[in-house]
């Protein structure tokens, strides 16, 4: 399970850089998670004000949205289209951070199955360290010394 949520948590890394460093200004990526069968995600984004913004929203309402939440076991979609920024309430909103959930099923039923979290921290700048490097391909190598390496690959939304 531990490898699966740091190939997860590097996966929606890169896919943000990506988009991020895109031509133009995209306001969504794709998070996709290429899990084994029988594992699936929920994820819930946090949005919070932009940047100098004073505005608030009342409630905190729909300051979150979820992805596979309440059907990761009937009908689960492996990618998820997030946005990075959104209005709510005439308050402009970015994303903050990404809360995942992967859920394991190892045997039919309802509840024969394991679970573990990840939080996706969201950032305007990646230090040098973070980055990585693309291939024509679109593939990024990462080296973890605790997996090995293994090849990723990220496209924005709006490609």
């Amino acid at each position: 399970m531990k490898h699966v949520l740091q190939r997860l948590t590097l996966a929606t890394c890169v896919t943000l850089a990506v988009g991020c460093s895109a031509i133009g200004e995209p306001n969504s990526f794709i998070l996709t998670a290429d899990l084994p069968p029988g594992f699936a995600y929920a994820a819930r984004a946090d949005y919070v004000p932009d940047k100098g913004e004073t505005c608030t929203v009342p409630g905190g309402r729909n300051t979150q949205v979820g992805f596979n939440v309440e059907d990761w076991r009937t009908d689960y979609k492996p990618d998820s289209e997030v946005a990075l920024r959104r209005t709510v309430s005439g308050c402009p909103l970015v994303l903050y951070n990404i809360r995942l959930n992967i859920y394991g099923k190892h045997a039919k039923g309802t509840t024969n199955f394991g679970t573990d979290f990840a939080n996706i921290a969201v950032r305007p700048e990646l230090s040098e360290s973070n980055k990585g490097t693309f291939t024509v391909s679109g593939k990024v190598n990462f080296t973890d010394t605790a997996s090995g390496c293994f090849a990723l690959s990220a496209q924005s939304a709006t490609s």
